[in-house]
């Protein structure tokens, strides 16, 4: 299992291409996604703005994605965009059930203080020992992020079938190295990224501050690029060898 973890980083290395689009890509879009958020619904022409620049980030993201996901058959950037431009509708449609996903975890989220609480109660009613809603709170969020990850890992080879990037999601779940793969990049792509970002070390002056910030985001973000494309890889791969 690991000759093939090395096997799909090597293959996210040789594909440069793939990976500075993901990387110029993804910028754009959380550029667009900022400069949403801020866009006001004053006026039925304002609304109209907001619901078509929705609609195109949502296109935008899925045809950078699913070439994405497409080009570790192998194929040339060229023929991965093609193919993800041909099953648009389709990927387009998966990326806004992929965003109701969000919000419904972002709103789980936000009952973390409840849970915290009410877990705090049951938890020390049953050992009848003292149980912090503190403590009970960060079981809770970390659970969220858990079934975050987990879920992600089971969605991720029906993105790669959509996108024509694999033939099965179903002999992709079968083998072990895809799972223990996501782990891996998942500590890589999203734990070791959180904590960069949260991190902040101390410094005396604002440059410095500023300098660090920008460095740390910016480690962060290529991670998370990185790893992402490295599951591409590795999905792409066991799905010839499956």
């Amino acid at each position: 299992m690991l000759g093939q973890l090395t096997a799909a980083l090597a293959d996210a290395r040789s594909r440069l291409d793939v990976v500075s689009l993901q990387l110029a890509g993804n910028l754009v879009l959380l550029a667009l996604a900022w400069f949403w958020l801020g866009m006001g619904v004053g006026s039925l022409a304002a609304l109209a703005g907001l619901v078509l620049l929705a609609a195109a980030m949502v296109c935008l993201s899925a045809l950078l994605h699913g070439s994405g996901l497409a080009a570790f058959r192998p194929m040339t950037l060229r023929e991965a965009l093609g193919a993800a431009r041909a099953r648009l509708p389709r990927l387009a449609a998966y990326t806004v059930f992929l965003l109701a996903l969000l919000v419904l975890w972002d709103l789980a989220g936000s009952f973390a203080r409840q849970a915290g609480q009410w877990g705090a109660s049951a938890a020390t009613f049953s050992s009848q020992s003292p149980v912090t809603p503190e403590t009970m709170e960060g079981v809770y969020v970390w659970s969220l992020r858990l079934a975050f990850v987990g879920l992600a890992l089971l969605l991720h080879p029906v993105a790669g079938r959509l996108a024509g990037g694999i033939d099965s999601a179903v002999h992709v779940w079968k083998q072990p190295a895809y799972w223990m793969g996501g782990v891996v990049f998942s500590i890589l792509g999203l734990l070791l990224p959180w904590w960069l970002v949260h991190w902040v070390p101390a410094f005396t002056t604002i440059g410095m501050e500023t300098a660090s910030a920008g460095a740390r985001f910016a480690a962060a973000y290529l991670l998370a690029v990185a790893s992402w494309a490295a599951m591409a890889a590795l999905m792409a791969r066991l799905g010839r060898e499956a």
